[in-house]
């Protein structure tokens, strides 16, 4: 883990930007009508099945889902980012995230809520964005973190599901870009 936590951090010096991924089950999980990004447009996660293609945060090109866990119902809440974007997902959802103090590493929703999203009134966390304003090529996928405006919980419970992909980082793009 501590060598995870210092490539983050490195990625987050030089690029402003960095993206973290779990086993399968291990924090990731979200609501079955959340959109997943694919090469034709958005699905959503409960009609993903394995052999469902789906795209590569890092790169724009094709991943295959390689199983799919669901993790019953949970209460749901819905991230709102500076910006626009907002994505749903339960307490237990692993967010990677930079604190307005320095700190950057890998925190549960919960505790986000439980430390607060603002602090002296300006916001306390920010999390990564997918965005393709690439300056040289526009296809190219680039990483913006965007701090966070809200969490309101919008469900009493919902099923929800993670799912693992065919790439090594495990990553995949949810609603609005949000990775």
């Amino acid at each position: 883990q501590k060598q995870v936590v210092a490539a983050i951090a490195h990625r987050w010096k030089t690029h402003k930007a960095a993206v973290i991924s779990g086993e399968p089950a291990a924090g990731k999980m979200q609501p079955l009508h959340c959109r997943i990004k694919t090469p034709s447009g958005w699905t959503t996660m409960g009609e993903l099945i394995v052999g469902s293609v789906i795209i590569d945060p890092y790169n724009a090109e094709e991943l295959r889902v390689t199983a799919v866990f669901d993790h019953g119902e949970r209460p749901i809440y819905r991230v709102e980012l500076h910006g626009g974007f907002s994505t749903e997902c339960g307490l237990e959802h692993l967010w990677y995230a930079t604190h307005d103090t320095g700190g950057v590493g890998v925190v549960s929703l919960e505790t986000i809520l439980k430390r607060g999203i603002t602090t002296k009134e300006r916001p306390a966390w920010y999390i990564p964005v997918l965005e393709f304003d690439h300056p040289t090529d526009p296809s190219v996928p680039t990483w913006k973190m965007r701090a966070i405006r809200s969490i309101t919980r919008v469900l009493p419970n919902a099923p929800c599901r993670c799912i693992q992909v065919s790439a090594k980082h495990g990553l995949y793009v949810t609603d609005d870009n949000i990775i």
